[in-house]
Order: C-alpha cells, then sequence, then structure tokens
C-alpha cells in the first residue's frame, strides 16, 4: 500500500481529485461567467441610462406633448448650466429632461456626462425610433389578447389630415376578461390601402388584418 502511494500516478490520481472537489464545492468564476457577468452589468447599466429618456418620451406621447422644438441639438448639459441661449426655442422633450437633471436624477445626468456626443440617445431620430419601439410593443400587446378572444370586431372611421390625405383609423372591439373593450391599432393611409391589382377586390379588411397577423 506504501508503494502504490509512492507511485507518480497515484500522486497526479489523488492531486487532480483534490482540484475537481475544491472546484465543485468552492466554484471559482471562469473566463466565460466573467464576460457574462460583465455583459450582463453593462446591459444593466444602459438600462438605467435609458430608463427615463423612454419614460419621458412615454409621458409626452400620453399627455399628448408634442415633444421637438425649433432647436433640439446642443449639449443638454449646457442648457442646465445656462451656458445655452437657446433655451426658449428648445422642446418640451428636452424641457423635461433638464427638469430631471435638476431634481436630482443622477443616472441621466451621469449618462450625458460620460457619453459620446453621437451616443446620448436624445436626438430626434432616436426619439421616433424609440416610439416606434413603443408602438409595436402597444400593438402587439393588443393583437395577443384579440387573438385569445376569438371573436372580434373592427372598427373603421375616416378622416381627413392637415395634408388633405384621409386617414383611416383601425380599432378592434373584442371581450378581454369579461370586459368589451375597444382598442385603437393605426392609422391607415386610405389612398394607399385602396391601390389594387387586377386579382384584388379592393376590400380594405382582409389586407388589414393580414398586415396585423390577426
Amino acid at each position: 500500500m506504501l508503494t502504490h502511494q509512492r507511485n507518480q500516478y497515484h500522486q497526479i490520481v489523488v492531486k487532480s481529485g483534490k482540484n475537481f472537489l475544491t472546484t465543485f464545492y468552492k466554484p471559482e468564476p471562469n473566463i466565460i461567467n466573467q464576460i457574462s457577468s460583465q455583459r450582463m452589468t453593462q446591459v444593466n447599466e444602459n438600462r438605467e441610462r435609458l430608463r427615463p429618456i423612454v419614460k419621458t418620451i412615454i409621458f409626452c406621447c400620453h399627455q399628448n406633448i408634442s415633444l421637438c422644438g425649433h432647436r433640439d441639438d446642443g449639449n443638454l448639459l449646457d442648457v442646465v448650466a445656462g451656458n445655452n441661449s437657446m433655451v426658449a426655442d428648445e422642446g418640451n422633450f428636452r424641457a423635461f429632461l433638464k427638469f430631471r437633471i435638476e431634481s436630482g436624477n443622477k443616472a441621466l445626468q451621469h449618462h450625458l456626462e460620460i457619453c459620446k456626443s453621437n451616443a446620448t440617445y436624445i436626438s430626434k431620430t432616436v426619439q421616433k425610433e424609440l416610439i416606434d419601439v413603443c408602438k409595436e410593443i402597444i400593438q402587439e400587446n393588443i393583437l395577443q389578447n384579440v387573438k385569445a378572444a376569438k371573436y372580434f370586431s373592427i372598427l373603421f372611421d375616416e378622416t381627413t389630415d392637415l395634408s388633405h390625405i384621409s386617414q383611416l383609423s383601425l380599432s378592434f372591439r373584442y371581450l378581454y376578461n369579461g370586459t368589451i373593450k375597444e382598442d385603437f391599432v393605426t392609422f391607415c393611409n386610405v389612398h394607399d390601402m385602396l391601390k389594387c391589382d387586377d386579382n384584388d377586390t379592393g376590400d380594405v379588411e382582409p389586407r388589414v388584418t393580414s398586415e396585423l397577423s390577426v
């Protein structure tokens, strides 16, 4: 037995076994887990940066407040510090962000302090993109409820906008948890919807519901 214990292969096996048990009971974070952990930390930080921006956009849309002004460029922190003479020409969105910072929103202030000028996420382009994302999420939630209800009716209402284009509002009426709901989904350009080929009947409803995957 003593001779066996002195053999090199036995000592290697014993050492490997001890290393396995140590790793099993006291696991150290490996490179993959460390990278994953760092990535999740970065993701959470990015979410916290975007949170006040997205909430401000949602608030403006919910209250039917326009976002853009005559001039929405420049460093917002300069506006907060009073170094920008164009304050009166800025839109409501930037004004609300300024109010958030002045009210003590450190996450938003820190984001604008350290971000690059092309990564502030408060430009007019990003505003529109975030609004589109919110629209898609709301539409998806409504359509899921409509599909779950199985039976629904489609409500159309036509009006002409300021550019003299006929717009068709589309809403769904359905039963949800014992309650009748009517949810607006989208606007349709009537002129575009009525364009059809020789094999098309010209009916609007089938085209609209197919586009919305109902």
